[in-house]
């Protein structure tokens, strides 16, 4: 199976671990949480990861931020509709997990 677009719900340490993982294999990815200041920081965190690689002299800053372009930062699923798979990344409580999945069902599962 070819990934070209990913989705990552929960932008926390792992989620934006998650994000620049795959945004570092070149594969666009979503990146939702449920209040822009987690989305921005899920960013803030992927950002992080390539700025110690620039900082160590292995990677162009240029090339940070293309693939800073490749993360999308997101409140709602607004384009989740072409994702082929979404990792989810909430916290470890069910309540939570049983909203996103029903939520996802809701919006991508047609």
């Amino acid at each position: 199976m070819f990934v070209f677009k990913a989705a990552v719900v929960g932008a926390g340490t792992m989620g934006g671990e998650i994000a620049q993982a795959s945004a570092n294999a070149d594969i666009p990815v979503m990146l939702k949480d449920v209040d822009q200041k987690f989305v921005d920081q899920g960013l803030e965190k992927a950002r992080s990861l390539w700025q110690g690689r620039v900082d160590a002299g292995k990677l162009p800053p240029d090339e940070l931020e293309r693939k800073m372009a490749l993360i999308t930062g997101t409140t709602d699923y607004d384009g989740f509709g072409d994702v082929d798979f979404v990792i989810e990344a909430v916290p470890e409580r069910m309540e939570i997990k049983h909203v996103v999945f029903s939520e996802l069902d809701e919006e991508i599962g047609r």
